[in-house]
């Protein structure tokens, strides 16, 4: 691996000749409902993906990371790589507000907050995005909240934790 990030990545586990494949098989025996974008295991792989690739997509071609001012700028590539698009972040503001549209309808008096990643502008393009409630109910309607967003098709059954 020709550069920092990988090198630091391979010295930490010894490379395996399984499959990507293979890999995904095993840890979807492991474990049931895990986040299928996980890249958990793959950091034992990292070689073989390198080479699957012809690199990774935020090295700059023909830049050389050297030593540690290499990862330095080896983690400045890659968190410029990760930053949110203009896209991404239009199409997450809809999602907020379209969920939140939803919310005022049900109780007026509600109000919507956003907080975690998006809020910091620290997610990654499988991130979740953390909205709180806040408003006054003698029992809380997260079920209605639930049915209605079902209903409006803004969320799958199974993305919906109450």
């Amino acid at each position: 691996v020709g550069h920092a990030l990988g090198s630091v990545m391979h010295a930490a586990h010894q490379p395996t000749t399984a499959s990507l494949n293979d890999l995904h098989l095993l840890a979807s025996r492991k474990r049931k409902k895990e986040n299928r974008a996980s890249t958990r295991d793959l950091n034992y792989l990292c070689e073989e993906i390198h080479g699957q690739f012809g690199g990774f997509p935020w090295v700059v071609k023909d830049y050389h990371y050297r030593g540690v001012d290499g990862l330095h700028d080896e983690i400045e590539h890659f968190y410029r790589w990760m930053q949110p698009n203009q896209v991404e972040q239009a199409v997450r503001a809809d999602v907020i507000k379209r969920v939140e549209a939803i919310i005022v309808a049900l109780w007026p008096d509600a109000e919507v907050q956003v907080y975690g990643s998006f809020q910091t502008n620290l997610y990654l393009p499988t991130s979740d995005i953390d909205l709180a409630v806040i408003g006054q109910w003698s029992h809380l309607p997260l079920r209605t909240l639930e049915k209605v967003l079902l209903e409006k098709d803004i969320a799958d059954e199974a993305t919906i934790k109450v």
